[in-house]
């Protein structure tokens, strides 16, 4: 038995602030549809409601929009505070 398999993974609620701030938006090369975004600037709309989406796997989402006024959800890793 690996530790794995004893550890159950909890994702993290991300505690910050960013309603209505602007951050660093970069998909670590994850989302071929996204990656022209990556590096680019985007305001942050709303935190999804953990209601929405499957929190226990993923952690917390967040809103935002793209500098092309596109709106999608984005992961916590994905946005940095500038």
């Amino acid at each position: 038995m690996s530790y794995s398999d004893i550890v159950e993974f909890k994702p993290k609620r991300d505690e910050r602030d960013l309603i209505g701030k602007e951050c660093e938006f970069n998909t670590h090369g994850e989302d071929n549809e996204l990656m022209v975004f990556d590096g680019s600037i985007c305001n942050v709309a709303k935190r999804v409601n953990e209601d929405e989406y499957d929190f226990d796997e993923i952690g917390t989402m967040w809103d935002v929009q793209l500098i092309d006024g596109t709106i999608v959800s984005a992961f916590a890793d994905e946005l940095t505070y500038i």
